[in-house]
């Protein structure tokens, strides 16, 4: 089975509740293409735990789903990234402001050039690797260092860039 393989049953299997051995996401995630930051922006992108069963996913699915309601990300242009896209009450998507704004920068993860997703105002970086055109699988990092947290972003509809002058 290969790496991008790999990664779509853990999806599938963490959508039915199943918890995956951290260490082989991990090794998995290592294995997997960098993301070029083109495939990313543009798009709106639905979100998902890989679940591990880490006391940090623990309490990130708290944050996501008891404090607000996670649907995944939005990358408008490399400077422009809102970080955490909600469902309303009534099903549609929008921002949440709790943690501010986000840019996609390229860096080094374990010797390999990728695209990054850097927080402004909080110290997190997302990391992420490609599955297929549809799907990428995020690491987010803290400092200071608190655990591992893996998710799934699969490609929704285009967006177009917005004028951040109003913003």
């Amino acid at each position: 089975m290969t790496p991008e393989e790999q990664f779509l049953e853990f999806i599938e299997r963490s959508d039915k509740g199943e918890k995956i051995d951290p260490g082989q996401v991990e090794q998995t995630f290592n294995e997997l293409k960098p993301v070029e930051p083109d495939q990313l922006v543009g798009y709106e992108w639905k979100g998902g735990t890989i679940k591990t069963g880490t006391v940090y996913e623990g309490f990130i699915n708290i944050l996501l789903k008891t404090v607000v309601d996670w649907a995944g990300k939005r990358f408008y242009s490399m400077d422009d990234v809102e970080p955490i896209m909600i469902y309303t009450k009534t099903g549609e998507r929008k921002p949440y402001r709790g943690v501010g704004a986000a840019k996609l920068k390229r860096v080094l993860y374990q010797d390999i050039e990728t695209t990054a997703m850097v927080y402004n105002s909080v110290p997190i970086t997302d990391f992420f690797h490609y599955v297929n055109n549809d799907t990428v699988i995020g690491l987010m990092k803290t400092k200071p260092k608190t655990g591992d947290y893996f998710f799934y972003l699969i490609r929704l509809q285009p967006i177009e860039e917005r004028n951040t002058s109003s913003l």
